[in-house]
Parts: structure tokens; C-alpha cells; sequence
């Protein structure tokens, strides 16, 4: 475990919350267009002031001399200070308009970092690189399909020239909206029959979603329905709620045991599941992103810390401090046999029986069988160094 290293936070880090200042500047530059708004009407003043002006001694009087009258002289002076006092007075409001402004940049220049480069070794430049642009569009559309935003996935993919990216979805694009339909209008049939007929494996869900459509028909007091679509249940396993959903259906339909069952939520959480499986989009881009907001306050300290040391503590492959997050993504390898870690030059290799060794370990397996194929430390299956796989983290 990486040890604490203590310090105040990183210049620039200005509290926990800096979004709140920001807001206040933004509601203080809202509260001055206001009144700019209020005022809108000095322009049409000045406008009048001059046009009365114009009128009054150009057109309905003009002198024959060229010279005014000290009447027209002194309504002249006194219309020529109000439309001043107009002009001053909106000269005024913006530069207060300007100042509310200008201050909302000095908040996000306090309050934010203006650059986060040099926190890991192996940074990427998102928008420089294709290929890590492309991996960015990549989740994008995987987390936009496995959400069920197909229209924007789509339109997306148009946009950024994904070619070919949702090929496979296209060609059953019309039956899997028919799908989709029904599962948002509370009916999971045929939902759960698509996975039967195009992923068995996902016995689980199919479960979950031929039990949510039993459960909704007993509460609308559709028994024998619900008989008959709970027979589909057997096999699929959770042999233990299946007895009690038959216990529902006969002996206590109001029970309120399976009631949260039909909440909004679990109908979500299916549909999310649903996308997954079907768009074959796993959605992992929340949790980057979740992880990234929870390591870069820390990493930020980090850095501004090791400057003071003149310490180069972002050289290694591994963060220089242990960042706490739900989902742990294992990016480093161990073989098993060897006890080491897996390097570019040493990679983790799959064997066919699905254990994973490294490949100095592969090697060293394969020199030692007496023939072509070798067993597996960890179990019977034997394998042949050609059939194992590179693995990738």
C-alpha cells in the first residue's frame, strides 16, 4: 500500500466545492444583465432625444442666419447633457458587465487547474492521437448503446466516421427496436425470447426477465398468464425463487414481497443489462470517468509535492499512491508459477484450459513436455504452445 504523503492541497486547489464560487460569479454576471436588460431602454431615449433634436431645430426651424436663438441654444445644451448623462450612464453598465466577466475567469483560474499533464508516465493525448481518439469514440458509442440511446449512438458513429461500427446492429436493427419497444412499454417477452434464441448462456437475465413479466401479470391479477409464462422458468436456474414465485401465484397474490420487483428502478437496471447484451456494448465509460475525478485531486497533490522535492515519482508504471475505487481494473499481471510480474517482454499467455501463465512459464512448460502437447499445472487439460494467447490488460 502507498504511503500518505502529507501537504496542503496543490496551488490553484481552492476548496472542495469550486463550482459554488463559479456559480456565485455566473449569478452575479446574470444579476448585471439583468439591470443591462432593464436599462435597454436608454438606447431608445438617446434615440428620441436626438430625432427631437433634429426636428425641433433643423427641420420645423432652421435659421435663416445660421444663427439659433438663446432659447434654441439652451434647449440644444440641455438635450445634448441628457443624451451625455444617457451615454455615461451606459458606458457605466458595461463596464460593470465587463468586470462581472472578467471575474468569472479569475474564479476558474482559482479555483481549477489549467493543466493536468505530467501526472503519469504513460499519458495520452486524447485529441493528438487517433488511435486514443478513437478509443474515446469507441466508448462513447458503447456507453450510448448500452444505455439504449441507439439514435444517438448512430448518429454519432455517422459524425465521427466510424465505419462498419454498428454493422452487426444493422442488420437486425428492426426486429431489436421491435424489442426494445415492448421492454419499455412494460413487456419483457420478447425480450427474454431474443436472448433464448441468441445468447442461451445469459441464463441469468432471462430469468430476471421472464420472472419481472410473471410477477406484473399476477399483480393485474392475470393468473393463469402468469402460469403458463412461469413454466418457462425451470432451468434457468434460481431454483429456490422459482418456488417462491409459484408460492405467490397459488396461495398469496397481494404478497408485497416481489413488489420492488416493479419499481422503475429494477425496470432500468434490466433495460441497461438488456443493452449490454444485445449491442454487445459493455459500458465502462462512467467508471473511468468516476475514477478519474477521484484520483486527479490526489495525483495534483502528489505532483506539487514531489516538485518541491525535486523527486521524479511519476517515472515508474504505477501510481505513486493507492487511489480507492469500487471496481478495481487489474492492469499488472503475477504468473502463478514463476511468482513474477509480467512485462512487455515477459506478457501473460492464456492457455486453451483458460488458466493464465506467463510466457517465460509457457516456454519453460513446453521445453520440458516429452511431446508436443503439455498438461496444465492446474489442471488435466493438456495444452500446445501454440493454442495460448497473448492477454491484454
Amino acid at each position: 500500500m502507498a504511503k500518505p504523503i502529507h501537504g496542503g492541497p496543490p496551488p490553484g486547489w481552492s476548496g472542495d466545492r469550486p463550482m459554488e464560487a463559479v456559480q456565485q460569479a455566473l449569478e452575479a454576471l446574470e444579476k448585471r444583465m439583468g439591470e443591462v436588460v432593464a436599462e435597454l431602454g436608454q438606447i431608445d431615449f438617446v434615440m428620441a432625444l436626438f430625432d427631437e433634436v433634429f426636428q425641433e431645430l433643423l427641420v420645423t426651424q432652421p435659421p435663416e442666419s445660421g444663427l439659433y436663438t438663446p432659447f434654441a441654444l439652451h434647449f440644444l445644451r440641455e438635450r445634448i447633457k441628457r443624451i451625455e448623462d444617457a451615454l455615461e450612464n451606459m458606458v457605466r453598465m458595461h463596464r460593470n458587465v465587463h468586470g462581472s466577466v472578467s471575474k468569472i475567469g479569475k474564479e476558474i483560474n482559482r479555483h481549477f487547474i489549467p493543466s493536468t499533464k505530467g501526472l503519469i508516465r504513460n499519458e495520452k493525448d486524447l485529441e493528438a492521437d487517433p488511435k486514443c481518439a478513437r478509443n474515446v469514440q469507441n466508448l462513447i458509442v458503447n456507453y450510448l448503446m448500452g444505455t439504449g440511446n441507439v439514435e444517438i449512438a448512430e448518429m454519432y458513429v455517422k459524425e465521427c466516421n466510424l465505419h462498419g461500427r454498428l454493422d452487426e446492429y444493422q442488420s437486425f436493427k428492426q426486429h431489436l427496436t421491435s424489442v426494445m419497444e415492448s421492454f419499455r412499454n412494460r413487456n419483457s417477452v420478447p425480450a427474454a425470447n431474443f436472448l433464448q434464441k441468441h445468447y442461451p448462456d445469459e441464463k441469468r437475465l432471462i430469468f430476471e426477465l421472464i420472472r419481472v413479466q410473471v410477477i406484473r401479470l399476477i399483480k393485474e391479477g392475470r393468473k393463469l398468464e402468469a402460469v403458463r409464462l412461469s413454466q418457462r422458468l425451470p432451468g434457468l436456474g434460481a431454483d429456490g425463487e422459482l418456488a417462491e414465485i409459484m408460492g405467490v401465484i397459488m396461495l398469496n397474490p397481494d404478497d408485497d414481497k416481489f413488489k420492488d420487483c416493479l419499481s422503475p428502478v429494477v425496470w432500468d437496471r434490466l433495460e441497461r443489462r438488456l443493452s449490454e447484451v444485445i449491442f454487445k456494448s459493455r459500458v465502462n465509460l462512467p467508471g473511468i470517468i468516476s475514477m478519474g475525478v477521484r484520483a486527479l485531486p490526489q495525483l495534483l497533490h502528489v505532483k506539487v509535492i514531489m516538485s518541491m522535492r525535486q523527486e521524479q515519482i511519476f517515472s515508474s508504471d504505477e501510481l505513486p499512491i493507492e487511489i480507492p475505487i469500487k471496481e478495481r481494473m487489474h492492469s499488472t499481471f503475477t504468473c502463478p508459477i514463476l511468482r513474477c510480474q509480467a512485462t512487455e517482454k515477459n506478457p501473460p499467455h492464456r492457455l486453451s484450459c483458460g488458466h493464465v501463465i506467463s510466457l517465460e512459464a509457457l516456454e519453460r512448460l513446453a521445453a520440458n513436455a516429452r511431446q508436443y502437447r503439455f498438461k496444465c499445472p492446474y489442471c488435466p487439460i493438456e495444452s500446445a504452445k501454440s493454442e495460448a494467447a497473448r492477454v491484454y490488460f
